[in-house]
């Protein structure tokens, strides 16, 4: 029953990758760019605002380690990246 309550919700507590904070949208928006040109839309990233920056997020990673894998290959590219705790999207496929 529980599981089936969070697979209602669709969302639970999980972790994100954030690549960008800053007040700049067009900033924003070129970072989200430059994340899908090099790793393609297979990988959401979104623009979250919370006043007054405005920031971009990645994944949907249930668990750390698996966020701190993915991590690692995005800070080649996004040296400034980290993660954060965050409401991820469960997959419903699973």
């Amino acid at each position: 029953l529980l599981i089936e309550g969070y697979k209602e919700q669709k969302q639970i507590e999980g972790y994100k990758i954030q690549l960008f904070s800053g007040r700049s949208r067009m900033e924003a928006v070129k970072v989200k760019s430059s994340f899908h040109s090099k790793y393609g839309e297979s990988e959401s990233a979104d623009i979250v605002y919370q006043q007054p920056n405005f920031k971009i997020r990645v994944g949907n990673y249930r668990d750390r380690l698996a966020a701190n894998k993915w991590l690692e290959i995005y800070k080649i590219d996004f040296p400034s990246s980290f993660i954060v705790k965050d409401v991820i999207k469960i997959d419903q496929k699973r």
